[in-house]
C-alpha cells in the first residue's frame, strides 16, 4: 500500500466516523426537544387552547404572523417565571402555569397560520 492509499483509508475513516457521530447526535437533540416539549405542554388542555388561542394572545381570529408574534413578545415579558423568581412559590408556579398557556397558544396559532 502506498502513503497516498494509506492516507485516502485514514482521511475517510475520520470523515465517515464524523458524519456518523455528527447525525447521531442530531438525532439525540431532536429526541430531546420533543421530549422537553412534551414535558412542557402536559398540563395544558389542547383542546382549550384550539378554541381560546386568540384569547389568551388578546388578538383576533385573524391576525398575522406579525401580530401573533407581537402579542406573544408581549404576554411572555409580563409572565415569564424569571420576572417573579424573587417572589413566593405560588406566584412562581402562577406564573409558570400562565407562560405555558401561552406559549402553547402561540404554537398552536403559528401552526394554522
Amino acid at each position: 500500500m502506498t502513503f497516498t492509499e494509506i492516507m485516502a483509508v485514514i482521511i475517510g475513516g475520520a470523515l465517515g466516523y464524523w458524519a456518523i457521530d455528527y447525525f447521531l447526535s442530531l438525532n439525540a437533540i431532536k429526541t430531546n426537544h420533543s421530549q422537553k416539549e412534551e414535558s412542557i405542554y402536559k398540563n395544558v388542555d389542547s383542546d382549550s387552547i384550539e378554541n381560546r388561542w386568540f384569547e389568551i394572545l388578546e388578538i383576533s381570529r385573524s391576525a398575522s404572523k406579525e401580530e401573533i408574534s407581537l402579542a406573544y413578545k408581549k404576554k411572555i415579558s409580563q409572565y415569564h417565571p424569571d420576572k417573579v423568581s424573587s417572589l413566593g412559590k405560588d406566584l412562581q408556579a402562577l406564573a409558570e402555569e400562565k407562560s405555558k398557556e401561552i406559549n402553547a397558544a402561540y404554537d398552536f396559532a403559528m401552526m394554522i397560520k
